[in-house]
Formats: C-alpha cells, structure tokens, sequence
C-alpha cells in the first residue's frame, strides 16, 4: 500500500464527522491540517536524511528547515486569519496526521 493511503481513511473519516458535526469549516481545517501535517512529516524525513547523510550540506538543510517552518506559519497564519478554515479543525487534522504517524512507527518497530 502507498504511504499515503495510510493517512486517507482517518482523514476521510474524520472530516465526515467534523462537516457532520461542525459544518465545511470544520471540515476544511481538518483536510487543510492532515494536509499540512503530511507534508511537514514527508519533508521533515527528507530534511533528517539529509543532515545525517551530508558532511557540508548541513547549512543547507537547517535553513531548507526554517524556511519550511515560516511558510507553514504563514499559511496556517493565513487561513485561519481569513476564516477559510476552522482552528479546531486544523488540530484535529494534525493530530490525525501525528497519531497515524506513532501508529506507522510502531508497526515498522516491531517489524525490525
């Protein structure tokens, strides 16, 4: 299965329950905030390899790394200051993302 498709289901449903419960902002903060925490997690990896891989590189990476955490403040700053989203959506998106993640470290843990 593709690593992606891990995150879908728990996503799918919880923004059904939140735009069942809280309407589309709901809903929208909770795809807007599983998206985001994906991609913080898929570019956090990437940065990770390549600070431990590269000798010179490292410069780079930390500010490849700080570049990545201002743009994902500006658009959470973004979409909440403008009302496109709901806050609490936003975290329950992101915690969905976190928990698949412990639920996905633990299944490869035990694997090794």
């Amino acid at each position: 299965m593709h690593k992606s498709l891990k995150y879908l289901l728990p996503l799918a449903a919880a923004s059904s329950l939140a735009y069942y419960f809280g309407g589309a902002r709901l809903a929208g903060g909770v795809v807007a905030g599983g998206a985001l925490g994906y991609l913080n997690f898929e570019l956090l990896a990437r940065g990770v390899e390549g600070f431990i891989g590269a000798g010179a590189v490292r410069g780079v990476v930390v500010f490849l790394s700080f570049l990545r955490l201002g743009i994902m403040f500006l658009l959470i700053t973004a979409l909440v200051y403008f009302q496109v989203v709901g806050v609490f959506g936003l975290l329950i998106g992101f915690t969905v993302v976190f928990t698949v993640n412990i639920f996905v470290g633990l299944k490869m843990a035990k694997g090794m």
